[in-house]
């Protein structure tokens, strides 16, 4: 059983209104899996892992409304848009992920922190190289129930 729970970081309005926000997260009370649905919406600033204190209260109201079992795993993906080599925008979203996650072991969250990072693959609005879109520069976190060992 997997479940997953979606927190986007940025700065920018989304291009479309961003899913009604459920207030409990909680790994283990979706039979076979499924999405909760929370997901406010902030970006990074171009060529930047620093979080600004918009993206801070974003992540304090994530913190505040996390309440999920303790072996449930934190999964923490970090994103960039296609603006400069494709190795420094890897490395940069792995900074942002870094970011996310010291943030939030900061506020007390003890949940075991996965941290992964896609560069500028997995854009969320397609862009041809060089283009600066600031939807792409973003943070996700997903909460997930980890599988099982086989019996």
């Amino acid at each position: 059983m997997s479940l997953i729970v979606a927190l986007l970081v940025s700065f920018y309005p989304p291009a479309s209104e961003p899913p009604p926000i459920r207030r409990y997260v909680n790994c283990s009370t979706l039979e076979g899996g499924g999405i909760i649905d929370r997901l406010p919406y902030m970006a990074f600033e171009a060529g930047s892992a620093h979080i600004t204190p918009q993206a801070a209260a974003t992540l304090d109201a994530f913190v505040a409304d996390y309440d999920a079992p303790a072996h449930c795993v934190m999964v923490v993906e970090g994103f960039a848009d296609r603006v400069g080599p494709a190795e420094r925008n890897l490395r940069l979203s792995q900074r942002r992920a870094n970011a996310v996650a010291a943030y939030l072991r900061g506020k007390g969250v003890t949940a075991p922190i996965e941290i992964r990072f896609h560069g500028e693959t997995s854009l969320l609005v397609e862009t041809p190289d060089e283009v600066a879109e600031p939807q792409n520069r973003y943070v996700s976190i997903w909460i997930n129930e980890p599988q099982r060992p086989p019996r």
